[in-house]
C-alpha cells in the first residue's frame, strides 16, 4: 500500500487513542517548517532521545530524514517495531514526488541501483543537481546514462564534461559506454579547433581548458541546451570571492550564452572548509539557498580568529579561521535538499550494493637512526621558530624522512645540506623502516595472489625514491612527468595483468580511477586532507566491487609529525561528516580532536608536545 497523509491530523490522532494505541508508539511525519520538501519525525519529547538513537542511521539530529529515497523502508522499520507511523496533511506533496520519483527508470544498457534511479529522476527535473555522492557509488556511470536519457528525450544538444586532467580518458570512457559521441579535445591549438567545429555530442575537458580555449567553446555552444558535468567538482568551486578562479569565470560566461543544465559531482568537496560545499550551490542558476559566505560563516561559526601572517618579506597580512560549529552544520543538507542527494555507503540503501572495507593503521616505529634524523630537523625548526622564520621546509623534510631518510641526499635545499653535514655522510647508512614494512606487505600480498595501490603524497623525494627498492613486480603512476596517456596504459595494463602485484601512484591516481581487480590499498603516508585520504581508499571500494576481504592500510609513524597528521584527519573527517549529514566510512576509531587553528598546526605538526612546554 503506498503511503498517505491524513485530511485531518488531530482527528485522526483521537481515534487511534481510542481505539487504545499509546501516544508513546506514535510517530507523527510532517514536513519541516524551516526546510520546504523535507520530512520530520515528531515522537513523544521524553521519547526523542531515545527514537534518535535508535534510528540515528536514518535520522539527522533534526529528527529529519536523510534521505527521501529511504521513506518506504524506514516506515516498513518502524512498522516491525510496532510504532504507528501518521503522515501529516502537509506532506501530501512530497508523497507524490516520492511516489514518482521512486518509479524504475528505463535506459538502455544500464542497471542502475535504487538510490541512482532515485536521484537521477530529480535530476533531470531540476537545471542544477549536486551528486554529491562517495567514491565508487556511480557518480560518472549515472552522469553518462543520464545524458543519454536527455539526449533520448530531446532535452538537450550538447554535453560539456570536466575532470582532472588524469581522468580524461576515463571519464570519456562512460560517455562511449553510454554509446554517445564523446572526444577529448586535445592536441594543438588547431587540432582543438577542429574537434569543436564537429558536431560531437560530448567534450570531456580538463578544467584548465574552459577558459584556454573559451574563445573555441563559445561559437560552438552559443544558444545551445548545455549539460554540464563537473566531476570532482571542487576543483572549480572556490574558497572564496578572492580566489575565484578562472575556470569557474569561464564557466559563468558560457552558462550565460547557453541553456544550462548543471550537474557538479564530487565526494570530497568540503575538505576542511564548509565554504567550499556553499560554493558548490553558486555554479547554479539563481541565488545561493545557502546565502552569502558572509552570512554563511555568520550562521555557522562560533567565533573568526584573525591571525597574523608574515610573508618572506617581513609584510603582514591577515588570515581568517572560523571556528565552525559542527553540530549547527548538520543542518546545511536539509537547506539544499531540493538540490541534491547525499549518497554514502554507510547509508541504508546504499550499503547493500557495497562490500565493505576495513581502515587498518599501521604503526611504524622508526629506527634510533631515523629518530636521530627527524630531531637534527626538528632542533633547526625550533631554532628557525624562535627566529619568526618559516617553518614549511621543515615540516616538509620531516614528511619526506618519514617515508625514506633517502630524501635528505636527494634534495638540494639548504636546509637539507647542512643536516647532511652535520652527519658526515652517515645518512647513506640510515635505512627506510616503513620501506621495510612496506615490501613485506607486498611480498605477502603477492604470495596471496592478491594486488595492491601504493599511495604516497610525494613525487619526486617519495615516489621515484622508493619505486627501485620495492621487490615484487610493480608500475608507477604519477602527475608531473607522465603523460595522460602513459597514464593511462599504466592504469589499463595493472588491471589487465594480474601477476603485477603494485601500482604505486602519487596522489595523481586517488581520482576517477576504479580498480575493482585490487583488494588493498596501502597509504604509505598519511595526508592532512581526510576528504584525499578517502578517496584514495575508494580506488577499490566500488558498488561494482566482487572482491571480499577490501583492506586499506594507513602507515603512520609513531610520535612524529604523521601521527599528528592523522590526528588532524581524523577532526577533518567530523567537519565532513556534519556538513554532508553523513556517517564517513572509514573504520578507524576515534581519537582525541585536533583543537588547533589552521594557523597554529605547521609547528604543532613539527613539535608536538614541545608547544606546550
Amino acid at each position: 500500500m503506498p503511503l498517505c497523509s491524513v485530511e485531518d491530523l488531530e482527528a485522526h490522532l483521537v481515534r487511534l487513542l481510542d481505539k487504545g494505541i499509546s501516544a508513546s508508539s506514535l510517530v507523527v511525519i510532517e514536513e519541516h517548517p524551516d526546510y520546504p520538501g523535507e520530512l520530520v519525525f515528531q515522537v513523544l519529547h521524553k521519547l526523542q532521545d531515545r527514537f534518535y538513537s535508535r534510528y540515528h542511521d536514518w535520522l539527522s539530529p533534526q529528527m529529519v530524514l536523510t534521505e527521501l529515497f529511504n521513506l518506504d523502508a524506514f516506515v516498513a522499520l518502524l512498522e516491525r517495531e510496532k510504532w504507528t507511523v501518521v503522515f501529516d496533511p502537509s506532506t501530501a506533496p512530497i508523497l507524490c514526488d516520492y511516489y514518482h520519483w521512486v518509479e524504475p527508470l528505463a535506459i538502455e544498457g544500464y542497471e542502475l541501483h535504487p538510490f541512482q534511479q532515485f536521484s537521477l529522476r530529480r535530476a533531470f527535473e531540476r537545471d542544477f543537481w549536486f551528486f554529491n555522492w562517495s567514491t565508487g557509488a556511480g557518480k560518472s556511470f549515472c552522469a553518462a546514462a543520464g545524458a543519454k536519457h536527455l539526449f533520448a528525450q530531446g532535452e538537450i544538444d550538447l554535453v560539456i564534461a570536466c575532470t582532472v586532467s588524469k581522468s580524461k580518458i576515463d571519464l570519456c570512457r562512460f560517455f562511449e559506454h553510454a554509446k554517445l559521441d564523446a572526444v577529448i579535445p586535445d592536441g594543438d591549438k588547431a587540432k582543438r579547433r577542429k574537434a569543436w567545429g564537429q558536431d560531437h555530442q560530448v567534450y570531456v575537458l580538463n578544467y584548465e581548458k574552459l577558459w584556454v580555449d573559451h574563445d573555441l567553446i563559445e561559437p560552438a555552444v552559443h544558444g545551445l541546451r548545455v549539460l554540464y558535468v563537473f566531476d570532482e567538482c571542487q576543483k572549480i568551486v572556490s574558497d572564496s570571492i578572492a580566489n575565484y578562479n578562472k575556470a569557474r569565470r569561464a564557466f559563468g560566461k558560457l552558462a550565460h550564452m547557453t541553456r544550462p543544465k548543471v550537474w557538479p559531482m564530487s565526494a570530497s568537496v568540503v575538505n576542511g572548509n564548509p565554504q567550499r560545499f556553499r560554493d558548490v550551490f553558486s555554479l547554479g542558476a539563481g541565488e545561493n539557498p545557502l546565502g552569502t559566505p558572509a552570512q554563511f560563516e555568520q550562521r555557522y561559526a562560533d567565533d573568526v580568529r584573525i591571525v597574523p601572517k608574515k610573508t618572506p618579506k617581513g609584510r603582514y597580512f591577515n588570515l581568517r579561521f572560523p571556528e565552525w560549529n559542527e553540530h549547527k552544520l548538520t543542518e546545511v543538507r536539509h537547506r539544499v535538499g531540493s538540490r541534491t542527494q547525499v549518497v554514502r555507503k554507510t547509508d541504508p540503501g546504499v550499503r547493500e550494493y557495497f562490500k565493505g572495507i576495513a581502515t587498518i593503521v599501521v604503526p611504524i616505529t622508526p629506527s634510533k637512526a631515523e629518530r636521530v634524523v627527524m630531531e637534527a630537523i626538528i632542533d633547526r625548526a625550533w631554532a628557525a621558530y624562535h627566529r619568526d622564520e618559516g617553518l614549511n621546509p621543515y615540516y616538509n623534510l620531516l614528511r619526506y624522512v618519514c617515508n625514506t631518510p633517502e630524501a635528505l641526499s636527494a634534495t638540494d635545499w639548504d636546509i637539507a645540506a647542512g643536516i647532511r653535514a652535520d652527519f658526515k655522510g652517515a645518512l647513506a647508512e640510515v635505512e627506510s623502516t616503513k620501506l621495510g614494512v612496506l615490501n613485506e606487505k607486498l611480498e605477502s600480498i603477492r604470495e596471496q595472489g592478491d594486488q595492491v595501490l601504493v599511495f604516497t603524497h610525494f613525487t619526486h623525494l617519495g615516489l621515484h625514491l622508493i619505486a627501485d627498492k620495492i621487490e615484487v613486480p610493480h608500475l608507477t603512476h604519477y602527475g608531473v612527468g607522465q603523460t595522460n596517456k602513459e597514464s593511462q596504459r599504466v592504469k589499463d595494463e595493472f588491471k589487465a595483468n594480474p601477476d603485477i602485484t603494485c601500482l604505486l601512484t602519487s596522489d595523481a591516481g586517488k581520482e576517477g580511477a576504479s580498480f575493482q581487480n585490487a583488494r588493498y590499498v596501502i597509504q604509505y603516508d598519511p595526508l592532512y586532507s581526510y576528504d584525499d585520504t578517502m578517496q584514495r581508499a575508494s580506488r577499490i571500494d566500488r558498488a561494482d566491487s566482487h572482491l571480499d576481504g577490501l583492506t586499506n592500510y594507513v602507515f603512520v609513524t609513531e610520535d612524529s609529525v604523521e601521527e599528528r597528521l592523522w590526528e588532524i584527519n581524523h577532526a577533518r573527517r567530523r567537519l565532513s561528516a556534519a556538513v554532508q549529514g553523513s556517517t564517513e566510512e572509514l573504520s578507524h576509531g576515534e581519537r582525541e580532536r585536533a583543537r588547533r587553528s589552521e594557523a597554529e598546526n605547521v609547528s604543532w605538526l613539527i613539535f608536538g608536545s614541545r608547544m606546550d612546554e
